[in-house]
């Protein structure tokens, strides 16, 4: 395992601020850290009331004259590739290309960036292309059930299940009946070494469908909360590279703060 030498760290002379502007820098980074924090909790508090609502309507107040359908009815189901690692034509393109290890760590609604990037010629490998934003991601395997919904137009590899809205149910209701009915999803699933669900198996998960009414009502009541939500994800983008920017430039004496 990599680690830092102690008898270099010990020896060798740093540039280090006086202590009263090591504790301005210190101030200013927390009052960065500090707003940061406080967009996350409201976006969790946001993503908990958009739950709750659909919870209300689709589940809690469900009539029993909805017509009963499978998701291949409602939505289009996508997949996708890797392309070969070994063709260096491939790679390192302009192209958004995402596997679950994005999402790993994901702590927002919004997929706005990816990992790696691949070419034109890299996503002519692939058949599902360049999916449209919006476009909602479940993570069919390793573990199933990591979810997205993207803000950039993006390529998947093999283990994504994409959801494109195109027919009648919004991503914004696909991605809160992910989230609602994802123990039923699992439960699709199989897998000896590793569980997975296959396309087909989630094409042909059972649902109830709303009126068209109902959905659109539905759509109008979440949309404000979802934008309010892609915003402060923004934002907290924007401060987390002012945060990563400032913090070496402070401490080398590149920038200055008034004490």
């Amino acid at each position: 395992m990599p680690r830092a030498d102690w008898n270099f760290l010990k020896t060798t002379l740093w540039n280090i601020p006086p202590l009263l502007e090591q504790r301005t820098i210190a101030s200013i980074l927390s009052s960065l850290d500090d707003k940061i924090d406080l967009l996350h909790r409201q976006n969790k508090t946001l993503e908990a009331m958009a739950e709750t609502l659909f919870r209300k309507w689709f589940v809690e107040d469900a009539e029993d004259g909805w017509e009963g359908t499978t998701l291949d009815k409602v939505i289009s189901v996508k997949g996708g590739t890797t392309p070969s690692t070994t063709v260096p034509e491939f790679w390192n393109g302009d192209i958004y290309w995402t596997t679950p290890r994005d999402l790993s760590n994901h702590n927002s609604v919004f997929l706005l960036d990816t990992e790696r990037k691949i070419t034109e010629t890299g996503l002519s490998e692939i058949g599902s292309g360049l999916l449209p934003i919006g476009t909602v991601l479940l993570s069919s395997r390793a573990p199933i059930g990591y979810l997205a919904i993207t803000d950039i137009p993006v390529a998947i590899n093999q283990g994504y299940i994409a959801i494109v809205c195109d027919k009648v149910c919004s991503n914004y209701f696909m991605f809160l009946w992910c989230k609602v009915n994802m123990e039923e999803i699992k439960n699709a699933g199989n897998g000896s070494v590793f569980q997975e669900i296959s396309k087909s198996n989630f094409k042909s998960l059972l649902m109830q469908l709303p009126s068209e009414s109902i959905l659109t009502k539905f759509n109008k009541s979440v949309f404000p909360i979802f934008e309010k939500i892609k915003a402060n994800k923004k934002q907290i983008r924007t401060l987390e590279k002012l945060r990563d920017s400032l913090l070496p430039k402070l401490m080398s004496g590149e920038a200055k703060v008034e004490i």
